[in-house]
């Protein structure tokens, strides 16, 4: 007669796990396929903060370089390149973080600001000794001619508008490329916080 085993597991426990991993393995496994793509999203959000805390930095010190050397034109432009990137991306920082990014910005564009200001006054009080003397030799000559400098200043703010146009429609490489064409008329020029109000941020 054969021997009677010692122990046999109950049916209804054997059906119970049965039915625990059949709920735990399909759970495990749409877990798994939602979380896949936060994990790639945060990476990749994680490797844009990284790039653009990078391009700030390189930008804000070539814009103390050229400030150091009285070159505010490209300090300008420097500034300009690091302060894309941050109102751009800006949505992908908590507040704390964006607020040291705009010290850091602020901390280049207030003596710019300053410099520009001494720099303008120096230009202005240039550019009225020199309509006083052409508007001598006018006099003397019996000319009479129009004056641009207006027509200049209604150009660049023509372009900072379009600027501003082509940052509210997304087209980031266009508004790029007026601004530079702004800081060509006028090298010193600093684009401040209304006009980057128009700007979205990148997804």
């Amino acid at each position: 007669m054969p021997a009677s085993l010692e122990y046999a597991p109950p049916v209804r426990l054997m059906r119970k796990r049965l039915g625990v991993v059949l709920l735990v393995v399909p759970a495990l496994v749409v877990s798994y396929w939602l979380a896949v793509p936060r994990v790639r999203t945060f990476r990749d959000h994680q490797e844009r903060r990284a790039a653009v805390r990078q391009m700030v930095a390189a930008q804000l010190g070539n814009a103390r370089a050229a400030l150091e050397s009285k070159d505010l034109s490209r300090a300008a432009s420097a500034l300009l390149a690091a302060q894309f990137p941050r109102h751009l991306d800006g949505h992908l920082f908590r507040s704390s973080e964006l607020q040291a990014l705009d010290e850091q910005i602020a901390a280049v564009s207030e003596p710019l600001k300053a410099a520009d200001a001494k720099d303008r006054q120096e230009q202005e009080q240039t550019l009225r000794n020199e309509r006083e003397a052409q508007r001598q030799r006018q006099i003397v000559n019996g000319i009479r001619t129009g004056c641009t400098v207006s027509d200049r200043q209604q150009t660049i703010c023509a372009l900072v508008d379009r600027a501003a146009s082509q940052l509210r429609a997304g087209n980031t490489n266009a508004a790029q490329a007026i601004c530079a064409q702004v800081l060509r008329l006028d090298p010193t020029r600093i684009f401040d916080q209304p006009f980057w109000q128009n700007a979205r941020p990148k997804r």
